[in-house]
């Protein structure tokens, strides 16, 4: 009997063992080896930190699209229409009517006035000095003519300013007051120089 109490006395300082030791065993976070392993982990993730997918946090380009905004063109300014100043008409003055002298009248009037029938004859006229200085038998029968006025008279000998001056007062002194319109006469010489006689220069051309 003794032998059981003292069993049932053992009991419960057993139990009292066993929670005193729960209530003074520490709990987990409070072990070294916890705050040991964590602080391996801690230096291992900051010796070789994560490769950051750059991709995925690249800034994607904002997709969005905005509404094109058209900036209206400016209205053309009209150009001033340039208006042309007519310019004044010229009139031209009326030209003169020409005068067409009839050379072949001409050229038979003074044949006939002389008494010739051509101007060779002169050679067997008295009272004529039939040399180069007055050459009356070289001119050459058919005499020309232009619309100016002018007779144009052949000469079959040179001529010189002497020479031209006679020939001519002799041919408008005798046909000049019957043929105003003649303005002068054009005398060209073997040589094919033209000498010019005007109607002034001939005293009795006028009558």
């Amino acid at each position: 009997m003794v032998k059981n109490s003292k069993r049932r006395n053992k009991q419960p300082n057993q139990t009292a063992e066993v929670l005193q030791s729960a209530q003074t065993k520490k709990p987990w976070y409070r072990k070294r080896w916890v705050w040991a392993v964590i602080a391996v982990f801690v230096i291992i993730g900051i010796l070789n930190p994560p490769e950051k997918d750059e991709d995925a946090q690249a800034p994607q380009p904002e997709t969005t699209t905005q509404a094109a905004t058209t900036t209206p063109e400016p209205t053309p300014t009209p150009e001033p229409v340039k208006t042309r100043t007519p310019k004044p008409t010229k009139t031209k003055a009326p030209e003169p009517t020409p005068t067409t002298v009839p050379v072949a009248d001409a050229e038979a009037l003074w044949l006939s006035m002389h008494g010739i029938s051509s101007p060779i004859d002169f050679l067997s006229q008295e009272g004529y000095a039939n040399d180069l200085t007055n050459p009356l038998y070289a001119i050459q029968p058919g005499w020309g003519g232009s619309t100016d006025g002018y007779l144009e008279i052949k000469v079959q000998e040179p001529l010189t300013d002497d020479s031209t001056k006679r020939l001519g007062i002799n041919v408008l002194n005798f046909i000049g007051p019957e043929f105003p319109d003649v303005s002068g006469i054009i005398f060209t010489d073997s040589n094919g120089i033209d000498h010019n006689f005007y109607r002034s220069q001939a005293p009795l051309a006028n009558g």
